[in-house]
């Protein structure tokens, strides 16, 4: 008896713990459906999210590229630009000037009338028309010169007249201080003659 007793007492312990893991599988089961049902709407959300991203990167690449076109366009150069008669207006004047410049330096250096720091001084002016004359070939070489510099036409034209005007500037300095050179050492050699020095 006590044998069934035993049996008995097992079997109700039995039926009692598995009533209670009955009610854990049935709890884990709840649990893992939340879960499922969670990862179902989290992955809608990504989805949302991902959809989202894939469409801005897609305007942003739209857009970069419509901004890598118009600069782009700002790099060429229109031919109409670069044929302007300004354009050969300013190289024959930095031919000329180049040239007047050279002519204009070795005058003052064999002027016998100067003084040596006047030379000096004609020297250098004459380096600085000359250094700007050569900044100026560069700054015209770059404006009609394709993927040199981002502008618009208008700005290109603008640029290109303010340098006409600067050439036309220079053109006048070195005509200007030349003849004052010139009439100075002509005055120098009249007194000489005037009181007498060989």
């Amino acid at each position: 008896m006590k044998k069934w007793i035993m049996l008995g007492w097992l079997l109700a312990v039995g039926m009692a713990a598995n009533a209670q893991y009955a009610q854990i599988l049935e709890n884990i089961a709840q649990q893992v459906a939340l879960f499922q049902e969670y990862i179902s709407e989290a992955e809608k959300g990504y989805k949302i999210v991902e959809d989202g991203l894939h469409t801005i990167r897609d305007i942003k690449n739209g857009e970069f590229n419509l901004h890598s076109t118009f600069f782009g366009s700002l790099k060429a150069i229109n031919p109409q630009v670069a044929g302007l008669a300004e354009v050969g207006e300013i190289i024959a004047f930095q031919a000329t000037l180049a040239q007047q410049v050279a002519k204009a330096m070795e005058e003052a250096r064999s002027m016998r009338w100067l003084l040596p720091a006047e030379r000096d001084y004609a020297g250098k002016f004459y380096q600085v028309l000359l250094n700007a004359c050569n900044a100026e070939v560069y700054a015209l070489g770059e404006l009609v010169t394709a993927d040199k510099l981002t502008m618009t036409d208008g700005e290109r034209i603008r640029s290109i007249g303010s340098l006409r005007e600067r050439v036309g500037e220079e053109y006048g300095a070195l005509r200007v201080f030349r003849d004052r050179v010139e009439l100075l050492e002509m005055q120098r050699e009249r007194e000489a003659a005037t009181i007498g020095v060989p």
